[in-house]
């Protein structure tokens, strides 16, 4: 083997063994200390890329999470606001039956007229201060709309005899969605011959009157006037299309009265059938339940105030003890009304926190799941590694030991110069 001074190959070699030894050593115990396997881009950058992915993934489902649990507790705020509107409308249907019975005499229906005053005004008060957040959630703020669809929709008939009988249509459940259309629709019957007006007030646009017999048939009534913005006369069998101006009024009058003979039966109502459908519009709550764009869920809440739940102008307070007792009876059917209108957003809040709970529940699975795949690509094995250190610490243990045999070869080539 020939002996050099100048450069030690040998000693080199050793060296550079050393060195990646010691590289080894270090980066065991920069993954044994963080815990990570993936410190830096360098270590895996396929790896890395992956990880951050899911990463991303399971910090957005942490937020979804959260933001579910927040739209419960919110559901949970107007329910509990639904609730005692239930128990309000339970006592006004309570007092209103109490109203319809002759016992009671005109005064006495004052003081229970005054307690459904005080009623309606809180139904109001609740609505329109029940808050999540600073959110008004009762007051109809929060974007839904009701378009009466199907169902059996009672529009209640006041009457007044002794003169000409006029009948009053005062809807039970208010106005219509603007451009929503009545097919199939049924007016009551009224076997008699009298004066019969309907007054109505809409925005510009049409609707269609059919007076219908009890049989489904569509009537003949005699000596017919209507009157309104862009209205004609017409008689014979009635089914006809008003075109309506902006604001305008129509009227239509039944002639040939005998109101001694009026005998209207049961209460004349208009029907419309189809489903109520919830409508949310543009103002509707946006829950964001999952961890990507566009997984989302919009939830609107109706008007509860009592104008929009048509008790503002009723009353069990009449003129007269008939009058009073009519009066009852009509507002014992507002009241049911109103009352499954409650009971139905209460039923879609209910469904909608159910949702909510499964929500939570499938992010929970999914988060463990990707946690799972995101630890086994980035996190540090400890066992293995814990084997690589031990084995590094022994390569550079000999390394080093080694470098000293190839630094002491050269003191051969000196001796062999004494």
């Amino acid at each position: 083997m020939a002996l050099r001074i100048n450069t030690n190959v040998t000693s080199i070699m050793a060296q550079r063994q050393l060195g990646i030894q010691s590289g080894g050593l270090s980066k065991s115990l920069e993954r044994l200390s963080s815990g990570m396997r993936i410190n830096r881009a360098a270590d895996d950058a396929a790896g890395l890329a992956i990880s951050e992915t899911l990463k991303a993934q399971i910090i957005g489902m942490s937020q979804a999470n959260a933001n579910s649990q927040d739209s419960i507790n919110l559901i949970q705020t107007a329910e509990g606001g639904l609730n005692e509107t239930t128990s309000i409308l339970q006592r006004m249907r309570e007092l209103s039956v109490q109203a319809a019975n002759d016992t009671y005499t005109q005064a006495d229906r004052s003081k229970i007229q005054e307690e459904v005053g005080q009623m309606k005004e809180e139904l109001t008060r609740i609505a329109q201060t029940t808050q999540y957040n600073g959110r008004n959630l009762l007051d109809g703020s929060v974007g839904q709309s009701s378009a009466q669809i199907d169902g059996n929709v009672a529009i209640k008939a006041n009457t007044r005899v002794g003169g000409p009988a006029a009948v009053t249509f005062v809807p039970a459940f208010g106005d219509m969605i603007s451009g929503a259309s009545l097919t199939n629709s049924t007016l009551a019957s009224v076997d008699a011959a009298m004066e019969f007006k309907i007054v109505a007030t809409a925005t510009q646009g049409t609707f269609n009157l059919e007076v219908r017999g009890s049989d489904g048939t569509v009537s003949t009534i005699n000596d017919i006037t209507a009157n309104g913005s862009g209205t004609n006369i017409f008689a014979g069998a009635v089914s006809r299309t008003f075109t309506l101006n902006s604001g305008g009024t129509v009227q239509v009058t039944f002639g040939n009265t005998k109101p001694q003979t009026v005998d209207i039966g049961d209460v004349a109502t208009l029907q419309v059938q189809g489903l109520q459908a919830a409508v949310t519009n543009d103002q509707a709550l946006t829950f964001q339940i999952g961890q990507n764009e566009g997984q989302i869920v919009k939830f609107g809440m109706a008007d509860m105030t009592a104008q929009a739940l048509h008790l503002e102008v009723g009353s069990v307070l009449g003129t007269t003890d008939a009058h009073s007792r009519t009066n009852s009876q009509n507002m014992i059917g507002v009241i049911d009304e109103a009352l499954r209108k409650v009971n139905v957003q209460r039923a879609r809040m209910g469904a909608m926190q159910n949702r909510m709970e499964h929500s939570i529940a499938n992010l929970g699975v999914a988060s463990e799941n990707l946690s799972a795949s995101n630890s086994r690509i980035r996190d540090t094995d400890v066992a293995y590694e814990s084997s690589q250190l031990t084995r590094s610490q022994i390569l550079v243990q000999a390394g080093t030991a080694m470098l000293a045999q190839a630094n002491a070869s050269s003191q051969n080539a000196l001796s062999l110069l004494r």
